[in-house]
């Protein structure tokens, strides 16, 4: 079967004596003799239509797809993910589903991903989906370690972003205790405005780099 064939099977009318396992039965049985690349042209295409429900699924035909593809879910949704000729739409549908299956998808697949995401404010359906959800990808971080990583992937994102998400995903830093992480990021510190200084300030409490920076910032636009 073509991609085409399998979007049709998922979207197109089903026979109503067939619920959900028996379909995922027979998209099983298709998705194990495609490699990433077929299996990444087929969620292409499904992401092309409209959102099937299935059951009591609302993006059915989506879900049923993708959590069919075994070892090779992660891959197609990283490349997803990446890809930018993906609408805003489409990445809020693709981060709906890794946001559901997040425990399977694991924490390395979010210290990449959400900085992706992070990265293009101006998406604000995606942008939704991770500020959110942001406290369960935290959840993902259990020892020291993984707090470390994923507050490392989150700092560099912090200039390109303002008001609720700016305070949600800072939030999110303090919480994963990485004030040490951002405020040894000078980089970042110095891309940031005001109103963005005041945001960490809030939401970082106590910390006297940040307040450093802020009175720098402020002194500069008195002048």
């Amino acid at each position: 079967m073509t991609p085409a064939d399998i979007k049709k099977l998922l979207t197109g009318k089903q026979p109503g004596d067939l619920n959900e396992m028996e379909i995922q039965t027979v998209v099983e049985a298709l998705s194990s003799i495609g490699d990433e690349q077929r299996c990444l042209a087929i969620t292409k295409e499904i992401l092309a239509a409209p959102p099937k429900q299935i059951d009591d699924r609302p993006d059915g035909a989506l879900t049923v797809w993708l959590s069919s593809l075994g070892e090779k879910e992660d891959g197609v949704l990283r490349v997803l993910l990446k890809d930018q000729t993906l609408s805003e739409v489409q990445r809020e549908r693709v981060l709906t589903y890794a946001m559901a299956t997040r425990e399977k998808l694991g924490l390395t697949f979010f210290v990449e991903m959400v900085p992706i995401a992070l990265m293009r404010p101006a998406e604000a359906k995606p942008l939704g989906i991770i500020t959110g959800g942001i406290d369960n990808i935290v959840s993902l971080a259990r020892n020291s370690d993984q707090k470390s990583s994923l507050a490392s992937a989150l700092v560099p994102t912090l200039p390109g972003l303002s008001n609720e998400p700016l305070a949600t995903v800072a939030r999110a830093i303090n919480n994963l205790n990485g004030k040490g992480i951002l405020e040894r990021n000078a980089e970042v510190l110095e891309r940031m405005d005001f109103d963005q200084l005041t945001i960490l300030s809030r939401e970082i409490p106590g910390s006297k780099v940040i307040a450093r920076y802020l009175e720098s910032n402020g002194n500069e636009a008195a002048e």
